[in-house]
């Protein structure tokens, strides 16, 4: 005769001992549920195992909404239909020609002084481009990357929330408690109308005054993203001091990686440095590599040596424009620019693709592909806990004959699933939020970085009605795939008792 220890060892009862050789005292109050509690936590690698990939399938259904959510929302951007290049203003000045019958023909009915503002100011028929009926608005930049001109910002620890690859540590002006260099940048030129544009059409949000910039000297408008992830952190008031490039003392090696490329720039040229003040921080906006440096139209002139100049316009048109709307602007626009020489006028046709991209777009396979997959979660639950407990049958059987009431049994099977409910619980919550943050991560910087992706700014969000139908799916399981088990083993019991009878 063997020892009941023994006889649960020769029996695979995993749930009773912690080891071949250990095992706690078989008898006493509680028996058998204390010993199941046990069994929970030895069996631990399982009981992970059967949460993770059970709920990840629930968690994906969650992911798999918010995806077709950012189907949506991309949907309704629209991109610009027309984008006109800047040329040159031709001869403007009004000339007269003789016609066949002799009479004078007025060739160019401008006169000399409003040709002299036009060439002056090529921007003076921005404003009739802006006006062109079915325009929603015009959008344009004027970009310079620090960078290339080897200038870089000097940062304050307090300023840094990430940084990108070009940040190093910097002792230029250290005593002042600007520790930190980076070039990733760009001067950007602000004037009013551009202000007006973007805090009319919602392009983005400010924090502070953006017309301050134009109220004193030194103010800038910054940006804190780089490829919509936050790098940096700025608030209105903060010193943000500009080396501008003046004369080089030693040779650069030719080097691509940025932080190694601003490191023997800062070694090896002199620079003159400019404090500037943000007057606003500007958020929302879809970003690149590069932070937005937006100074007025004289500084930048003065700190990149170029005439600023909008040498490119991008048109948009207003939502629900038909075909005829948009063939009109194209006229009324190309009638506004006659007297401009060399400016380019090309219809990108992206409003009549989005158009009919979006009539094609059918988000339904992405519902049907996240219900399967939550459909997935239960079975995964339930295959796996038949499969376990059926393994224990004999164990149950054996718990009887060591004493244990039969209410003890099914009282196993609904602590243990308790247990995993509020278990699925917790990780169903954790897992969703994981994963929906490795989906808009994903999307919105990572393969936008590399080009896999059209850059689009997109914001976090969960769906609580998601969530909350993954919890409810996740909880019952955790039950019910215990409940059910117990149940086969009932029947199967009752059905062997029949049989010895």
């Amino acid at each position: 005769l063997q020892t009941p220890v023994q006889n649960l060892v020769a029996q695979d009862n995993t749930s009773l001992v912690s080891s071949p050789r250990k095992s706690f005292r078989m008898f006493g109050s509680g028996f058998p549920l204390k010993y199941e509690l046990f069994g929970i936590w030895r069996l631990r690698k399982y009981y992970i195992g059967l949460l993770l990939s059970a709920v990840l399938f629930a968690s994906a259904f969650v992911s798999g909404l918010y995806i077709a959510d950012l189907e949506k929302y991309h949907a309704d951007i629209d991109p610009y239909e027309y984008l006109i290049h800047y040329g040159s203003i031709a001869s403007l000045e009004e000339e007269v020609e003789t016609d066949e019958e002799g009479n004078a023909v007025i060739v160019n009915p401008i006169d000399r002084e409003t040709a002299e503002m036009i060439r002056f100011d090529p921007d003076i028929f921005l404003e009739d481009v802006m006006n062109t009926s079915g325009v929603s608005y015009v959008d344009w930049s004027v970009v310079k990357r620090g960078g290339s001109m080897a200038a870089h910002l000097l940062l304050t620890p307090s300023q840094l929330a990430g940084g990108t690859d070009s940040l190093v540590p910097s002792r230029e002006r250290e005593s002042q408690g600007y520790k930190f260099a980076m070039n990733e940048f760009s001067y950007t030129a602000f004037d009013e109308m551009y202000v007006d544009m973007l805090v009319s059409q919602e392009l983005c949000t400010f924090e502070g005054d953006p017309y301050a910039l134009f109220e004193g000297e030194r103010q800038v408008i910054i940006s804190e993203d780089s490829f919509n992830q936050k790098a940096y952190q700025f608030s209105p008031g903060d010193k943000v001091l500009v080396a501008v490039f003046e004369t080089a003392h030693g040779a650069i090696e030719m080097i691509f990686k940025p932080d190694t490329l601003l490191r023997q720039q800062i070694e090896n040229y002199d620079f003159k440095y400019v404090e500037y003040t943000v007057c606003a921080v500007m958020r929302g906006k879809t970003s690149e590599n590069n932070i937005t440096f937006g100074i007025t139209f004289d500084e930048y002139e003065e700190l990149t040596g170029e005439y600023p100049i909008r040498n490119q316009l991008k048109v948009y048109m207003e939502k629900g424009s038909d075909f005829d709307t948009v063939n009109r602007a194209e006229d009324e626009i190309r009638s506004v620019l006659q007297y401009c020489n060399g400016w380019q006028i090309s219809p990108s046709g992206n409003y009549f693709k989005t158009t009919l991209n979006n009539q094609k777009r059918d988000n339904v396979m992405i519902y049907t592909l996240a219900a399967l997959l939550l459909v997935i979660s239960p079975l995964v639950w339930f295959f796996s806990q038949i499969m376990y407990y059926r393994k224990r049958q004999g164990e149950f059987h054996m718990l009887l004959a060591l004493g244990a009431d039969k209410a003890s049994i099914p009282k196993i099977h609904r602590m243990t699933g308790g247990v995993l409910s509020g278990l699925a619980f917790m990780v169903t919550i954790l897992l969703s939020c994981l994963l929906n943050a490795v989906v808009h991560l994903s999307i919105n910087t990572i393969l936008p970085k590399f080009g896999l992706l059209e850059n689009v700014g997109y914001d976090y969000e969960l769906s609580l009605p998601a969530l909350v139908a993954c919890i409810l799916v996740s909880v019952l399981c955790g039950f019910l795939s215990c409940e059910v088990p117990y149940r086969i083993f009932k029947k199967n019991k009752k059905k062997d008792t029949i049989e010895v009878k």
